[in-house]
């Protein structure tokens, strides 16, 4: 589980397991103090490509006092491999949301403003009942898997079938 935080971006390789404290505080910037969560309290994190609404994410982890906590009672944000495991190598945001229930009333607040979340690594792709695996990290076209290199267009000629490029 390696994780790296720089600068607020997140960066996680494909299928890794991540942990993530949220150290949540409550009042204003000159008094405020550590909050921890209480019965009927939720954590919503979400995981979303971009210009995709909360609603839609495509990882949504639910936090609650019986939630796995940290050594200093933050609770944690925890991916499991297989949240990962097929995302597609890229760009994503990741944002929480912590609901508090005052009697009849509901309030929704954002702990954790949206960030960049990036998922590193090779992509992999389900056929059939086979996995394939990528050995890039940037696919130029929408297809998830390449042709072979040796492969042959029909022409009998692979010479111009690929134009090799020095990176």
């Amino acid at each position: 589980m390696f994780c790296k935080v720089k600068k607020n971006i997140f960066t996680i390789d494909r299928g890794d397991t991540f942990e993530f404290p949220l150290d949540i505080y409550e009042g204003s910037d000159f008094t405020c103090s550590k909050y921890y969560l209480k019965p009927g309290d939720n954590i919503y994190v979400a995981i979303l490509q971009p210009h995709e609404s909360f609603e839609n994410a495509i990882i949504r982890k639910k936090l609650d006092i019986n939630s796995d906590t940290d050594e200093n009672g933050n609770p944690l944000f925890i991916l499991e491999s297989l949240d990962t495991e097929y995302l597609l190598v890229g760009k994503y945001f990741i944002t929480a949301k912590l609901e508090q229930t005052f009697g009849s009333r509901t309030v929704i607040s954002t702990i954790l403003p949206m960030k960049e979340f990036f998922i590193t690594g090779t992509n992999k792709h389900v056929d059939s009942k086979n996995i394939i695996t990528n050995t890039t990290s940037v696919i130029n076209n929408n297809e998830s898997i390449w042709e072979s290199l040796n492969g042959d267009n029909g022409s009998g000629n692979n010479d111009d079938m690929y134009v090799w490029e020095k990176i």
